[in-house]
């Protein structure tokens, strides 16, 4: 025969009933631990899916803006604080170069006093002087002398150097723009050496932040608060600086003493 003619023949068995499904037997895989889950149809079947439990809560999204800003609070302090600690390193580290440089410069100008040789009368050219003063219980001393130091500011003028000197350290009162009074530390110099010693020259401004100028002299008799090359006829054999600089917040103290090397010429 050909294959036309064959003929295939199909049996349905009518007594198997269709194909039903539980509850339990249908495709949703088994929901996680703790999920919620819901039930709605799906082609005439009910399926059983996992709920979007991938969102965040209203609590949850408060406490993430709490800890963020929690983050964000200790960085700006963080910051603040070093930029705070910046400039007070570099504030202090300012003040302690002026009160180096003054007490080194003060060390360097009576290193080199002297009394220059004595006039037809007996008398000293040069002269060394200090005073004690005391206000609001600290002290405010100064001193003045002649030395054997380098000026370059005097009557003959800027251009010209001198190697002879009259020095004097002393505190002069200002007022501010309020009324408020202060005291400077002002450096005098001159280059002309005539009596009185405490006279004459230029005074350059120093710094208004001592808070206290103490300026002792070694006799043979030990310390001494004030000095007169007149009355004693000689200078002091060393002289111990104390300086104290304020900035209002703080102290900061610097000491030298100063052996005095030159001789008075005869």
């Amino acid at each position: 025969m050909g294959m036309t003619g064959i003929k295939r023949t199909v049996n349905i068995r009518r007594d198997v009933a269709p194909l039903r499904l539980e509850q339990s037997e249908r495709f949703s895989p088994p929901p996680q631990a703790g999920a919620r889950t819901s039930s709605r149809p799906l082609g005439g079947l009910y399926k059983t899916i996992p709920a979007n439990n991938y969102g965040f809560t209203l609590p949850e999204i408060l406490i993430a803006v709490l800890i963020t800003g929690m983050i964000f609070t200790y960085i700006f302090g963080v910051l603040t604080t070093s930029l705070s600690t910046g400039d007070e390193i570099k504030h202090r580290m300012e003040i302690n170069h002026i009160g180096r440089y003054l007490i080194g410069r003060i060390a360097h100008d009576v290193g080199h006093a002297t009394l220059m040789g004595k006039r037809e009368d007996g008398s000293f050219t040069g002269r060394f002087v200090g005073h004690h003063y005391n206000r609001d219980g600290k002290s405010r001393d100064e001193f003045h002398f002649t030395a054997f130091t380098r000026s370059y500011i005097g009557t003959l003028g800027f251009d010209k150097q001198i190697d002879q000197s009259e020095i004097g350290y002393y505190f002069r009162t200002d007022r501010d723009s309020g009324g408020y009074s202060y005291e400077t530390l002002v450096r005098r110099e001159s280059d002309l050496i005539d009596p009185p010693v405490d006279e004459g020259g230029y005074g350059l401004d120093v710094t208004y932040m001592v808070r206290e100028l103490s300026i002792k002299y070694l006799s043979d008799n030990g310390w001494i608060e004030e000095w007169d090359s007149v009355t004693t006829d000689a200078l002091p054999q060393a002289v111990s600086v104390e300086l104290t600089l304020a900035d209002g917040k703080k102290e900061y103290f610097f000491s030298s003493i100063t052996k005095v090397m030159a001789d008075e010429i005869s």
